[in-house]
């Protein structure tokens, strides 16, 4: 094997490894950085996220995923978490307060023009039986009295 020592290299060198010295490597590089390297591994190790993300700023995460339009990982968190999201009533954000926070995402979705994740909660509502004539139902109140 022929290596080289220029750091512009460093990736073609790790191509020439066998699959041995790779899954050692591996073994010294902690769950939580191997965790965005590809889908295989968020799948079987995205629970491991909510111990790095404490309890004020999951809703951050979110809502980051939502902006970014990352529909894999939010499909996940929908999977995990819309039962949950849909028995949380009168969610208040930003002078307006929702149904429940499934149609704050949406919401939030359609304004930071989120396709893919709006899509995800549109097909979520129309599994669950709630799409039927979901545009006459009053879904969100703005209150700008509260503070």
């Amino acid at each position: 094997m022929n290596f080289s020592n220029n750091p512009k290299d460093f990736f073609k060198n790790m191509n020439v490894l066998t699959d041995d010295v790779l899954n050692i490597i591996y073994a010294f590089i902690p769950k939580s950085a191997t965790i965005f390297l590809n889908k295989d591994y968020y799948l079987s190790e995205h629970c491991l996220i909510r111990k790095y993300i404490n309890k004020k700023n999951i809703e951050k995460y979110m809502r980051t995923m939502l902006r970014q339009d990352n529909n894999f990982v939010f499909n996940q968190l929908i999977i995990e978490n819309h039962k949950r999201w849909l028995n949380m009533k009168n969610y208040y954000y930003k002078e307006c307060i929702y149904g429940n926070y499934l149609n704050f995402l949406e919401s939030y979705a359609l304004d930071n023009q989120s396709i893919k994740c709006r899509q995800l909660i549109i097909n979520l509502f129309e599994e669950q039986g709630f799409r039927k004539k979901q545009h006459k139902k009053n879904t969100s109140r703005y209150v700008k009295w509260r503070t």
